[in-house]
């Protein structure tokens, strides 16, 4: 029973987690225009999701129909060309897509408009980050569970999703990135272990593709090369041979660049598209 006490603790958090969602429920806490989850920096994270399987125009040009009520649907800032566009990068638009398309999909079968922002769409949303968090407490076990004991990973585990700002990213405004961010950060903590443990290209691609993708939700989220350049570095001779581990590797240390430019692609093509420029 004490090997699962990880596992239970995640369970509870998840208990947890569940209670506080359902006495909060603010995908029904609407007020007036402002919504109860789609709101504030979360409108411009999930733009980009209506505005092309909705209203099949990323260019938001479809704002200036007066026949159109925005709402607060759209945020955007007026490029130099004139043009509408969406002011933070799209990386949180990959990761609800998934529980987009399953709110679009069930929202006729609750009686409610295929807009993007009605309850069905909300509360997929925090559905959605309450998933990614569990991923990222799951893989947050494997990591502490190589470097400490079971019981000091299943009080670990605890502070994590009850005593950090976690909770109330995952509960109150579970549509923010922060949640998502734990997820991919601990994917990426994991994945920088296996790397150094056994570096091959399937590897570096995947470091490099969660990388990027961290990178694209925040780009102030760059500080975290710091774990993958430094990780197990401890004075100036492990830093020499951290050099040379490079230096060796350097195929794969150009895949992995490729692929943090991957999930970027969509984002330099929509920047190009709205402003003129790549960047």
């Amino acid at each position: 029973m004490k090997k699962r006490l990880p596992d239970y603790t995640i369970v509870l958090a998840v208990v947890l987690y569940l209670v506080t969602l359902f006495v909060h429920h603010n995908w029904t806490r609407d007020k007036g225009p402002e919504r109860g989850v789609i709101k504030w920096d979360v409108i411009s994270y999930y733009a980009y999701l209506p505005a092309t399987f909705i209203y099949h125009d990323i260019s938001l040009e479809f704002v200036k129909d007066p026949n159109f009520k925005n709402d607060e649907k759209f945020w955007f800032q007026k490029t130099g060309t004139g043009k509408n566009i969406i002011i933070t990068s799209m990386g949180l638009s990959y990761l609800y897509a998934p529980f987009f398309f399953m709110a679009h999909l069930l929202a006729p079968v609750f009686n409610e408009p295929k807009d993007g922002f009605h309850s069905i769409y909300q509360f997929f949303l925090v559905f959605g980050s309450l998933v990614y968090v569990v991923l990222g407490l799951l893989i947050l076990k494997s990591v502490l569970l190589r470097f400490f004991s079971v019981g000091v990973t299943a009080i670990t585990l605890l502070l994590v999703a009850a005593g950090t700002n976690l909770y109330f990213y995952t509960t109150h405004e579970a549509a923010m990135s922060h949640a998502y961010s734990f997820m991919l950060i601990t994917l990426l903590l994991y994945l920088v272990i296996m790397w150094y443990d056994r570096p091959a290209y399937w590897m570096a691609a995947l470091l490099g593709l969660v990388f990027g993708l961290i990178v694209l939700i925040r780009p102030s989220n760059i500080v975290v090369l710091i774990v993958i350049l430094l990780w197990g570095v401890s004075n100036w001779r492990s830093l020499g041979d951290r050099v040379m581990f490079f230096l060796r590797r350097s195929p794969l240390v150009l895949l992995m660049i490729c692929c943090f430019l991957l999930p970027w692609i969509p984002q330099f093509i929509y920047w190009k598209a709205m402003t003129g420029s790549f960047l």
